[in-house]
C-alpha cells in the first residue's frame, strides 16, 4: 500500500519514491485521535493510530526505497501522547470518584451501625426524593404509607442490614479499594469495598450512584446508595 512521489536522483533525473499509505493513514488517524484529550471515546482511534504508525516505521526502516518515515514518526508520537494522557487522566478521575464514593459509603454504614435506620433508608433515595430537614422520619415511615413501610420492612429484613446494625456505634468502616465504575450518560455507578476495622475485619460491598444535575446554574453531584451486599472477591 504505497503511493509514489517524484525525487531527483544523483544524475539529476526525476525518479519516483514510494510513500507508505500506512504512514499517511496513521498520521491522519493520530490527528483525529487527538480528540481523545477531550473525549475518551476517541482514544481507541489514537491507539489504532499508534499501532499503524509503529508498523509503518518498521516497514520504512526495512525498505530504503519506501518513504513516509517522518509522517509515521509524527503519528507514533501523537498517538502515544494521546493514549498516555487519556489513561493517566482516567486513572486520576477514577481515583477521585472512588475516594468520594467511599466517603458517602462510610457515612451510610456508620449511620446504619448507630441504629439510625430511617436516616440510612433516606440515603438510599435520590437526593431530590428525600424528606426535607426536620421531618420526623420514624413517624413518616410508621404513618401507614404502604410503600414506605414496605420498603423499610424489606430493608430491615435483609441479613446484611442486620450485620451492619449489629456492628454497633463503635464500628469503624473504612475504604479498602474501588471495584468498578460504570458510566451511563451523566451518571456513574461506583462500587467500593469497605471494612470494619474496629471489628473482625468484616467487609461490605457498597454501590453508590453519582448523578450530575444543574442547580442554580452550576453542576452539582448528587449521591445515593444503590445497594450493599456481602464480601465479593473481585
Amino acid at each position: 500500500m504505497e503511493t509514489q512521489a517524484p525525487t531527483m536522483s544523483e544524475t539529476g533525473e526525476e525518479e519516483f519514491v514510494r510513500i507508505s499509505r500506512l504512514a499517511v493513514g496513521s498520521l491522519f488517524l493520530s490527528m483525529i485521535g487527538l480528540l481523545g484529550i477531550l473525549s475518551f471515546s476517541f482514544v481507541p482511534i489514537a491507539i489504532l493510530a499508534t499501532v499503524c504508525a509503529l508498523v509503518a516505521c518498521i516497514r520504512v526502516a526495512q525498505n530504503q526505497s519506501l518513504g513516509g518515515g517522518t509522517a509515521a514518526i509524527i503519528a507514533l508520537a501523537l498517538g502515544t501522547m494521546t493514549t498516555g494522557w487519556s489513561i493517566a487522566e482516567t486513572t486520576m478521575t477514577n481515583k477521585k470518584l472512588y475516594a468520594k464514593a467511599a466517603e458517602h459509603a462510610k457515612l451510610y454504614l456508620q449511620t446504619l451501625a448507630q441504629g439510625d435506620t430511617y436516616q440510612a433508608m433516606e440515603m438510599r433515595k435520590e437526593e431530590q426524593e428525600r424528606q426535607v430537614a426536620g421531618t420526623k422520619l420514624n413517624i413518616m415511615y410508621a404513618s401507614g404509607r404502604t410503600k414506605e413501610q414496605g420498603d423499610m420492612d424489606q430493608f430491615l429484613a435483609d441479613p446484611i442490614t442486620q450485620d451492619i446494625i449489629n456492628s454497633g456505634p463503635k464500628s469503624d468502616w473504612q475504604f479498602v479499594r474501588g471495584l468498578d465504575i460504570t458510566r451511563k450518560g451523566l451518571s456513574q455507578t461506583i462500587t467500593v469495598k469497605m471494612a470494619n476495622e474496629a471489628g473482625e475485619g468484616e467487609e461490605i460491598i457498597v454501590a453508590m450512584k453519582r448523578a450530575t444535575q444543574q442547580i442554580q446554574g452550576s453542576d452539582a453531584a448528587l449521591w445515593n446508595v444503590i445497594l450493599h451486599t456481602a464480601k465479593v472477591d473481585k
